[in-house]
């Protein structure tokens, strides 16, 4: 018997001059960072909503309502609409940081190592803006999301749906809006329900199934569920992303930082020709938000901790 091994076809081979051009154009760089940043933020994902952030705050209303103050009525022809107070909410503000963290790449290193020098440093800067910026969403949307529902021990997926139907329509009946459905868990939470789910058959066959695939987000039981190694909470969120919150980014004009793409992330690398290096640095001025505490929910009595 055969067997093939798929392998990530490499990189074109770089000259030391081109590595040092693309060490000397800010544009590259800050392209290069954002391909290692896409789509990795859990706190883009779980607070999808944009504001623009100005003079080092953001200014946003919480817990604005969905629906205006008064029903629709009949209207006969050629009759006026009625007129509707749409109430606003609370005007609340939150203060932007800067989340920054730098590295160097010298000579000896691009010319001994090549490419794989800069790729490297990169993805470690990267990593840390991502780490830094979702760790500090995660304890943002915790500590706001303070309701709790008491579901029923996850020990069979029967015992799972009914646990999230509950909490989602004990929240959707206070007429709000508000639809719970994504469900947030701890690493090793995730791994233990999807292990669950696998050993149940509660899992779709073949393309539909996570563990033959393996991505994620995964959706079962029409719930979009989610991990990161940032959350520590004890007990699984459900919380309905559309109306969770989102995330303010502040764009600083730095002429060294070049940004690329909508998160939010810059980059600038500077030439240190007294010590031979690169001065590499990536950064992201931003706040989460959490606008509406009532998006979300806390399910106790899981038995998953």
């Amino acid at each position: 018997m055969g067997f093939t091994y798929p392998v990530r076809a490499p990189e074109g081979v770089l000259s030391t001059e081109q590595i040092h051009q693309l060490l000397s154009n800010p544009d590259l760089i800050a392209k290069r960072v954002l391909q290692l940043v896409d789509q990795k933020f859990i706190a883009d994902y779980l607070l999808p909503g944009r504001y623009e952030a100005k003079n080092g705050a953001a200014f946003y209303k919480n817990g604005q309502p969905l629906f205006a103050d008064d029903v629709p009525r009949e209207v006969a022809p050629g009759g006026e609409y009625p007129n509707s107070t749409l109430s606003d909410g609370d005007p609340m503000s939150a203060r932007t940081v800067k989340w920054g963290i730098g590295s160097e790449v010298t000579d000896e290193q691009v010319t001994n190592e090549g490419i794989a020098a800069v790729n490297v440093g990169l993805q470690r800067l990267a990593n840390s803006v991502v780490k830094q910026v979702d760790s500090v969403a995660m304890s943002v949307i915790a500590s706001k999301l303070t309701s709790t529902f008491a579901g029923s021990a996850w020990t069979t997926p029967g015992a799972i749906l009914e646990s999230l139907l509950a909490a989602a329509n004990d929240r959707s009946e206070l007429g709000t809006g508000i639809n719970l459905n994504t469900v947030v868990l701890a690493p090793a939470h995730f791994a233990k329900v999807q292990g669950l789910l696998l050993d149940k058959n509660a899992l779709p066959r073949e393309n539909g199934n996570t563990v033959l695939n393996g991505t994620a987000p995964i959706e079962v039981f029409g719930f979009t569920w989610v991990t990161t190694p940032y959350f520590k909470g004890k007990n699984p969120l459900l919380v309905d992303r559309d109306l969770l919150g989102g995330v303010a980014d502040q764009k600083i004009k730095s002429p060294e930082f070049t940004a690329a793409g909508h998160y939010g992330v810059e980059a600038s690398t500077i030439r240190d020709a007294d010590r031979d290096t690169y001065k590499l640095r990536a950064r992201r001025v931003c706040v989460p938000i959490v606008t509406d505490s009532s998006a979300g929910v806390a399910i106790t009595g899981s038995g998953l901790n």
